[in-house]
């Protein structure tokens, strides 16, 4: 099989669509929908928000593409 193991399939479902709802797509429609009303603080703390939630993703995904590849399913 391409997927060793069930549990890989879903920590990569997990860490795309959980990443992306919980940390992603907030900020990123707050910004789009207050633009006009926005402060500068925070609109810089919402893209570190999401700079926060693409480094979670990628390194969780790099993390089960690993496990994926080496067979390692503890």
């Amino acid at each position: 099989l391409i997927i060793p193991d069930f549990t890989v399939f879903l920590n990569i479902a997990g860490s795309l669509g959980a990443g992306v709802i919980a940390f992603i797509l907030p900020p990123l429609l707050y910004n789009v929908e207050f633009k006009e009303t926005l402060k500068p603080c925070t609109k810089y703390c919402n893209w570190a928000i999401v700079a926060f939630g693409v480094v979670g993703c990628s390194i969780s995904l790099a993390n089960s593409i690993k496990e994926i590849i080496d067979g390692d399913t503890d």
